[in-house]
């Protein structure tokens, strides 16, 4: 099983789309759109929040790549001469959408742009919307961001998410095919198939996540990504705690001495589980997660890399401008961070 599953792996995991992020192809600044309440987190955790799409602003967005991805990989099957895979594999609506199974997608969204009306408007007079610049190229982390998180930049051109796809949906029925062959069906078992569809939804999530319609093109949006299992995460956390505090009571048994806490993130939970949260909105409770971001060394050593910040329209612009210039040198962010106004000419 192990090699079959080595085989989906190897051939699905380079489609024909720039996921690869490289220094030259990363932005030096990537923008997050925010209000006050959402700087004064960000800017004392060191961290973006991260929250559960559906709850998002458009999260018809995600109903649309659910559908646009639904409807080419049904085509490719309607496509397929391959009695073996359409009676080993058939198809049914959502085949390629593993989300909603236990794991959960968090998204963080950044703007290649910091000076954006369709984002300001997003937000309103009432808020005293806010940009933050920041330089992700140098990341305090082994893999240039924390664990189990990826950054994207999201696609718009029809084209591309259609031939993306249909290579890996083709590339999917090749490796079934090539299984069917080799073994000539004798040792497939009803294993197969979960696995199957298992490493075809994984081979296409980020396509859900990052795929928008063509008329939101000029956002030039990217996004940071965690995915969290969280029931599984709660079950670590759990098991996690008591060990911890099993193995801290033996040595107070042995030393005599108080029983030292267990070392957390903050949130109660172990460093290297994922804490989910929640914050209030006209929804409800929206569920979120905290994206540490931070720099390796200069001026943001060890913090946010927060190169530029952008006060967004308002009715009262100076003195929200002279209060954001405030706010950020008693955070510690002068010089070099630089603190500008809107150049779009809207009043509230």
């Amino acid at each position: 099983m192990h090699t079959i599953q080595g085989k989906f792996r190897a051939k699905l995991s380079s489609p024909p789309i720039p996921w690869s992020i490289t220094d030259d192809f990363l932005p030096s600044l990537l923008h997050h759109y925010t209000t006050v309440d959402g700087l004064r987190g960000i800017t004392k955790s060191n961290a973006l929040w991260a929250s559960d799409p559906r709850y998002m602003n458009d999260a018809s967005e995600l109903t649309y790549a659910a559908s646009l991805i639904d409807g080419i990989v049904k085509e490719a099957y309607q496509s397929l001469d391959d009695d073996r895979i359409h009676r080993l594999v058939p198809y049914h609506s959502g085949i390629a959408n593993g989300f909603g199974q236990g794991a959960r997608p968090f998204i963080a969204c950044l703007c290649e742009k910091g000076d954006l009306l369709s984002q300001w408007r997003g937000y309103g007079v009432d808020t005293a919307p806010v940009s933050l610049g920041m330089s992700l190229l140098q990341m305090n982390y082994p893999d240039g961001l924390p664990p189990r998180t990826i950054l994207r930049k999201v696609i718009y051109s029809r084209d591309q998410q259609h031939r993306s796809v249909k290579w890996i949906t083709e590339s999917w029925f090749q490796i079934i095919a090539s299984v069917l062959d080799r073994t000539k069906g004798a040792s497939i078992g009803e294993w197969f198939r979960p696995l199957a569809i298992q490493e075809l939804q994984q081979a296409l999530a980020v396509h859900h996540l990052c795929f928008k319609h063509p008329s939101f093109e000029e956002e030039q949006e990217w996004r940071l990504i965690r995915v969290v299992d969280v029931e599984e995460d709660s079950r670590l956390r759990d098991g996690r705690r008591q060990e911890v505090e099993g193995v801290a009571q033996k040595r107070t048994d042995k030393a005599g001495s108080e029983t030292p806490e267990p070392a957390t993130d903050g949130s109660g939970a172990p460093n290297d589980i994922v804490d989910v949260r929640f914050r209030q909105s006209s929804l409800g409770l929206v569920p979120y997660v905290e994206i540490p971001l931070l720099d390796t060394e200069g001026n943001f050593d060890g913090r946010l890399p927060l190169w530029q910040v952008i006060q967004g329209p308002t009715s009262h612009p100076e003195l929200a401008l002279d209060s954001l210039r405030m706010y950020l040198n008693s955070c510690g962010y002068g010089e070099p961070t630089e603190v500008l106004p809107s150049d779009i000419p809207l009043r509230w």
